[in-house]
């Protein structure tokens, strides 16, 4: 049978373990934070933090917001509009301003999509990973916001100069 301890802060240590009722040495998995990515990022269940007044600090969780992840793919996907109504302009004699695209431009059309897509696929899994921090979701939005515009005016572009 084992041994009730007379109070809470004497079962721990300082070097982040505890006793149990037992006196079993058991590691106090709250000492640390939770990483961006970890064993449970693709199979763990947590969806929001667990504390009401947690709710305006930053925190990890396992599984994506299905409505974030959608806006994403939507971001991606025009994105990849973007730059294929980009290759269709230059070839109608618009010019890039951004010497980075440009750059790539020049290395090739393929060089250029491939950047492109994966500049944006790399800040849109950032942003996802970070999805519950302060901003990222009206930073996400703001940027899905700014593709539809970009697209849109491209399009007016086409229209205009066909």
């Amino acid at each position: 049978m084992c041994k009730q301890s007379q109070s809470v802060s004497d079962n721990y240590s300082s070097a982040g373990y505890y006793f149990d009722e037992c006196l079993r040495k058991c590691r106090d998995r709250r000492r640390n934070p939770t990483p961006c990515i970890s064993k449970y990022t693709l199979v763990g269940s947590r969806r929001k933090n667990r504390r009401l007044n947690d709710k305006y600090h930053n925190y990890y969780v396992d599984v994506v917001d299905h409505k974030l992840a959608k806006m994403v793919v939507l971001i991606f996907s025009l994105s990849a509009l973007d730059a294929l109504l980009t290759l269709i302009l230059l070839s109608r004699g618009a010019s890039e301003l951004n010497p980075i695209i440009e750059y790539y431009l020049n290395l090739g059309n393929s060089y250029f999509f491939l950047f492109k897509l994966a500049i944006t696929g790399i800040g849109l899994l950032t942003l996802l990973i970070h999805q519950n921090f302060i901003l990222v979701k009206r930073i996400i939005e703001g940027i899905c916001g700014f593709y539809l515009l970009l697209v849109t005016y491209q399009v007016t572009l086409l229209v205009l100069s066909a």
